[in-house]
């Protein structure tokens, strides 16, 4: 925490012995001021003994009006204990009156009274000019004239009450209002009286009659018709404060905080904003105030000296604390205190101490609620600003412990560690010193920290040092698994490290007001970096280290927009793989070709200090492309002063000296991405990268006609990977998307996309075995491919979201297998199929660039066996049939080439998976001999034969569960024409048809 300086201080002293200065609402409870508030006539406070006569009942409003009686005869009296241990002045029935001057004239009124009738005979309480309380009966109201009219509420003999009325200025028939406790009534009024005087305890109108009875203990006056909520806080604070009931009930804690009430609060007919009384506390700056919500604070009554019922880590506090009940949701306010003569022996360093436990700020339970307040000194206060006070905490002003020091190796949570035998806070400067060894084994924190030079901090496990102000390590640190916390509230937040060596940190954490800045020294970061607020700045640092190796990488989490200043080294491991291309992207925002020059060998981009590797013919090999999108074409990048785009994905031969590349970890340095990462998309396929420093889920994103299948190129095998859904694309991990819409989209990265994983590896699969996996590999190479048959219920006969395209291997050796569908020119690595249908025969492109033997291979079949009864691998080739349920593996020879040679065979029905060639019911495309068309609302079935044989026609109309909604048909049908369906008209919905003769089947989901 910052100090001021000796001389400010003691100019800081001098202004606080000023006089007292008052500020904001005054009024009672802080409802209004000198200027509307008449009367605040209190018995307690006068200063005389029970039996004393009242000359004058002094006026607490702040104002000149006089309450006073010249003639000792007429004088009321003095009683202590009357209410609540709370005196009263007690008028006598007979002769006691006290004038009210000079007279008070206006006709908005709104009055508490405080009240306890001995009689029930009809008596003036109260009046002014124009309106009159008065008892009449068993009741007290307001009285009218012309002719005279009563509003009143029954007040029993002998008790105190609190008595309310409101009036305003207008003509009879104006509404007027009377409450008692909690009771209410209102009526129109007739005209007001012109009395010519103001008098308390009878009606003065030239002479003094209707002498009231009874005792008062408080009385209030406005010279306004308050809101109804101004005047509940007002009743509040009378019922707190006198035990007795009031008219809302919002205050609960009156048995220990009944003192100096106030509150805001808001109704739809007005609002109470700021409020101080009498007290040295004021509220005020409500942020979400609204009809309904209310704060009321009240004190229990203590001094305004210090109290040492303190918790460790504070040196002292108030002696007067404060309780809070909160109707609604006011929000946060500011909370001033006002000085005067009562600081403490730092006056800067005023914190407010919170304690939501049993009210002891000793024993437990207590909390720094808010530091660092502003000051003005004109005024001799603090203000501490957006608080949230919760429903029953109390709290006062306190001052935190000053500057603590090891005195011995120990724990941080141990008072015996530190010379002032207790435990640091956030607001403690706290220096370990010289040889000593402090271990957190709790979360612990403090405001500045400096860590000497031989001296060292020891996290024993996973807990979290937050640090408050700035930090110098100027000794080591031994990080663990633990995290710090730079929490600074002020201004920058700097931190150093002196030691000459690298400070290795586990977790950072960076949430303050004006960002933290590494000055000095080289830092490394193990596991975790997030920045939820203010920034990191690591330009003057010697070197800030995001490590990534065998055991681990570090990350990135989810963080703020410009989150970073200045040049990170950030690494990534690369673990033991075929020597081939990878795919890869940029984690920094400032990255070149460069960046890469020094972990790969490159060849073909000038300025590297690579030589080129020729092949025959003085020909360059180029062993680094960028994908273009819009061209379709693997562009070769030529010089190591080549951007690289985050979110752009890049394809470089790693090690194209040996067979394997061994692991090795390689780096980039500039500012990490952070924010949103945009790049734009083109129809076909994209290579992609992940822009951050961390994970991220492909199924957080989402761009315009962007398939849900994404590819990522697999050393291993010399193919692409394909995957749906939820999978973790890792940190410089390049991949690609297909667009299969025509023209371009955005795609963009979002922070929240990222997921929490500190693994090394490339690709963090969450698999699932939904889908029938038909593979190709041979003993020829290493390399290998496989597709996905899966079903689907909302599966199309066309190309739809489910399917992918097959994205060809650059590796000419490698081999290919996937599905064709009619009328399609690309193949399919992920085929989609209607589950509802009977059959389905599917042709299979396997793609051998080298002449041999290869094996096919099928796996997960229980995926298919839920819907059907057979899987057949017909061999167009040699008319092999092969049932995969007994013969998982299917070795053949072929030369290099493309190779329409297979049918994957799939039914319920065993005839239909053995039939010969050109027998097998086809699923996918409508033949054109049947087809169903749709004509102004109707669906029709156009048929077309090539000879009058006639053909039985079944037609079945099922849902979307496969049950049928309507009676099956069929129907002779020969020679062409058209047969319209009937049944359909009163569907809604989605819909399967199903049409089958002897030779053909159609399958189609028709919207009526």
């Amino acid at each position: 925490m910052k100090k001021i300086s000796h001389h400010l201080l003691f100019l800081l002293l001098v202004i606080f012995v000023s006089p007292f200065l008052v500020e904001g609402q005054s009024g009672p409870a802080g409802v209004g001021n000198s200027s509307n508030n008449i009367l605040w006539l209190q018995a307690d406070r006068l200063t005389l003994s029970d039996g004393d006569p009242v000359s004058t009942w002094t006026n607490f409003s702040g104002n000149s009006t006089l309450v006073s009686q010249s003639n000792a005869s007429l004088r009321p009296t003095f009683k202590e204990s009357q209410v609540n241990g709370l005196p009263a002045i007690e008028f006598n029935g007979t002769s006691n009156v006290l004038d009210i001057t000079p007279n008070i004239v206006s006709g908005d009124m709104t009055c508490f009274i405080v009240i306890n009738p001995n009689t029930s005979v009809n008596r003036t309480v109260m009046h002014t000019n124009e309106n009159l309380v008065f008892r009449t009966g068993n009741a007290i109201g307001l009285g009218s004239t012309s002719p005279w009219k009563f509003l009143g509420r029954p007040i029993s003999v002998g008790s105190f009450r609190i008595f309310a009325g409101q009036d305003q200025a207008g003509p009879a028939g104006t509404i007027r209002k009377v409450f008692l406790g909690n009771a209410f009534q209102s009526d129109n009024r007739n005209n007001l009286y012109n009395l010519g005087n103001s008098a308390l305890g009878a009606a003065n109108t030239g002479s003094y009659i209707q002498h009231f009875n009874g005792s008062i203990s408080e009385v209030i006056l406005y010279n306004v018709y308050m809101s109804s909520a101004e005047r509940r806080i007002v009743g509040e604070y009378l019922g707190a404060k006198y035990d007795l009931t009031s008219e809302s009930g919002l205050y609960s804690y009156r048995a220990t905080h009944a003192t100096d009430l106030k509150g805001i609060g808001q109704e739809s007919d007005g609002s109470n904003t700021s409020a101080r009384g009498n007290d040295s506390l004021e509220i005020s700056n409500a942020s979400s105030l609204g009809d309904g919500d209310y704060m009321i604070i009240g004190s229990d009554g203590g001094a305004y000296t210090t109290s040492t019922s303190v918790p460790t880590n504070i040196a002292e506090r108030w002696t007067r604390t404060w309780r809070a009940d909160i109707t609604g949701t006011p929000g946060t306010v500011d909370l001033r205190f006002y000085l005067g003569s009562n600081n403490f022996s730092s006056p800067l360093d005023y914190v407010i101490l919170a304690e939501t436990d049993n009210g002891d700020f000793s024993d437990g339970g207590t909390s720094i609620l808010a530091t660092n307040p502003s000051y003005n000194f004109s005024t001799n206060s603090v203000t501490f600003s957006g608080i949230t006070l919760t429903d029953g905490m109390h709290f006062t002003l306190a001052e935190p412990v000053d500057g603590i020091n090891s005195q011995a190796d120990g724990d941080w949570d141990q008072a015996s560690t530190w010379d002032c035998g207790c435990i640091p806070g956030e607001l403690n400067d706290v220096t370990i010193q010289n040889t000593h060894d402090i271990t957190i084994d709790a979360n612990a924190s403090a405001a500045a920290l400096t860590v000497e030079a031989g001296a060292s901090i020891v996290f024993s496990g996973s807990d979290t040092l937050s640090i408050y102000d700035d930090a110098t390590f100027a000794g080591t640190i031994n990080s663990g698994t633990g995290t710090i916390a730079l929490l600074k509230s002020t201004d920058a937040q700097l931190i150093s490290n002196t030691n000459g060596s690298i400070a290795a940190l586990f977790n950072v954490y960076v949430n303050n007001n004006q960002g933290a800045e590494i000055q000095t020294g080289g830092f490394s970061i193990r596991n975790n970096l997030q920045v939820s607020s203010g920034g990191l700045d690591v330009s003057l640092a010697d070197s800030v280290v995001l490590l990534s190796n065998s055991f681990g990488s570090s990350q990135i989490l989810e963080s703020m927009n410009n989150a970073f200043t200045g040049n990170f080294k950030v690494q990534r491991f690369i673990g033991s793989r075929a020597s081939s291309y990878a795919n890869i992207s940029s984690p920094i925002s400032n990255g070149t070709v460069a960046e890469l020059d020094d972990d790969f060998y490159l060849s073909g981009v000038s300025g590297s200090s690579d030589a080129d590797i020729l092949l025959g013919g003085s020909v360059v090999w180029y062993s680094m492309f960028q994908f273009n999108s819009a061209t379709g074409s693997h562009e070769e990048v030529t010089s190591t002063a080549t951007t690289l785009t985050p979110a752009r994905g890049y394809e470089i031969f790693i090690n194209p000296f040996a067979r394997t590349y061994q692991a090795d970890t390689t780096d980039y340095i500039g500012t990490p991405n952070d924010g949103s990462v945009s790049i734009t998309l083109n129809q076909g396929f994209n290579l992609v990268g992940n822009p951050y420093h961390s994970f991220i889920d492909f199924a957080n994103l989402s761009a315009s006609g962007v398939s849900s299948t994404f590819y990522i190129w697999n050393s291993d095998n010399g193919n692409y990977s394909t995957f749906t859904g939820s999978t973790n694309i890792a940190p410089g991990q390049g991949f690609w998307v297909n667009k299969t819409t025509s023209g371009s989209t955005t795609l963009t990265f979002n922070e929240n996309d990222k997921v929490n994983s500190n693994s090394n590896s490339f690709l963090r699969e969450k698999k699932e075995i939904s889908a029938l996996e038909l593979s190709i590999a041979s003993d020829l190479n290493s390399y290998r491919h496989e597709m996905d048959i899966k079903l689907s219920p909302i599966a199309r006969n066309t190309i739809d979201e489910q399917d992918a395209f097959h994205l060809p291997s650059p590796i000419k050796e490698a081999p290919a297998i996937y599905a064709k569908l009619q009328g399609v020119n690309q193949g399919l690595v992920t085929n989609a199929i209607s589950q509802w249908e009977e059959s389905h025969t599917i042709p299979i492109v396997v793609k051998t660039s080298v002449a041999g033997d290869y094996r096919l291979t099928a796996a997960n079949l229980e995926s298919i066996y839920d819907n059907y009864n057979c899987i057949f691998l017909k061999d167009k080739q040699n008319g092999k049939q092969i049932d995969l349920s007994v013969e998982q593996e299917y070795l053949f020879t072929s030369e290099s080439g493309k190779h329409n040679r297979f049918d994957l065979l799939i039914s319920n029905s065993f005839e239909d998976c053995m039939k010969p060639d050109d027998e097998s019911a086809y699923s996918q495309a409508i033949e054109s001999e049947l087809n169903l068309r749709n004509a102004y609302g109707e669906w029709y079935l156009d048929y077309t034969f090539d000879n009058d044989e006639t053909r039985q026609v079944e037609i079945k109309v099922l849902n979307m569960n496969g049950q049928e909604v309507i009676a099956p048909q069929s129907i002779g049908l020969n020679g062409a024409g058209s047969f319209e369906l009937n049944g359909l008209e009163n569907l809604d919905g989605i819909y399967l048809i199903q049409i089958r003769t002897a030779e053909k089947f159609i399958n189609q989901t028709i919207k009526l």
